[in-house]
């Protein structure tokens, strides 16, 4: 199963899941718009059903806002929510279909653990960001000293998710040629299993 198979499949219930797992994402993205020069344009990649589309909405009402997804059936039902300008299917492993600085701010939450190479996303990222234009990003955080309870690698049935530790993914937005502003660990969401994923959220700054 591909990725874009699971979250396909996942499709018409991941507001469910989004809600029973505590998913902290909104939370964080809450919180840094609050603290981040008002934008024109916003790019959401992995932008699933919307659910941040939805917040990104509320703070910046006259905003511009392009939704991306690898799923066909996520992109789908976020276009239906009307929080977005325009909705885009894409595979984030392949280089964004966006010129240079054409956005304020990019957000790209919970899906960084499913990329082939994170730097190669992240440098388009920094491309497609106007210069001091704001980054907000997470990656899955593998824990060195309790790697029990944060594995290197978890998986969502077959499709495997890599984990990074804070200082990694730190180095990942420097190595892509950003700015690092920020860099808490959260747990980002509880499964239904009971595990508790911690998450690296990050706030960076383009740079040329």
């Amino acid at each position: 199963m591909s990725v874009q198979e699971l979250y396909d499949q996942a499709a018409h219930r991941y507001d469910d899941i989004v809600e029973k797992t505590n998913y902290f994402g909104p939370v964080w993205l809450n919180r840094e718009l609050d603290r981040t020069k008002k934008p024109e344009r916003i790019l959401d990649l992995g932008c699933a059903t919307g659910t941040l589309g939805v917040v990104l909405k509320q703070a910046y009402p006259g905003a511009e806002i392009t939704g991306v997804d690898i799923s066909p059936r996520m992109i789908e039902l976020a276009d239906k929510r009307g929080c977005y300008s325009g909705v885009l299917v894409r595979d984030l492993n392949e280089a964004l279909a966006f010129s240079d600085d054409s956005f304020d701010l990019v957000v790209a939450l919970g899906f960084m653990e499913f990329l082939e190479d994170p730097i190669s996303t992240l440098k388009e990222v920094n491309r497609v960001l106007k210069p001091g234009g704001t980054v907000l990003v997470s990656f899955q955080e593998h824990w060195l000293d309790k790697p029990e309870l944060a594995p290197r690698t978890t998986r969502s049935g077959v499709v495997s998710h890599h984990a990074y530790t804070l200082e990694e993914s730190i180095d990942l937005l420097k190595t892509s040629g950003m700015e690092v502003i920020s860099a808490i660990s959260e747990i980002g969401y509880t499964s239904s299993a009971g595990f508790s994923c911690p998450y690296v959220f990050c706030k960076g700054e383009a740079t040329r």
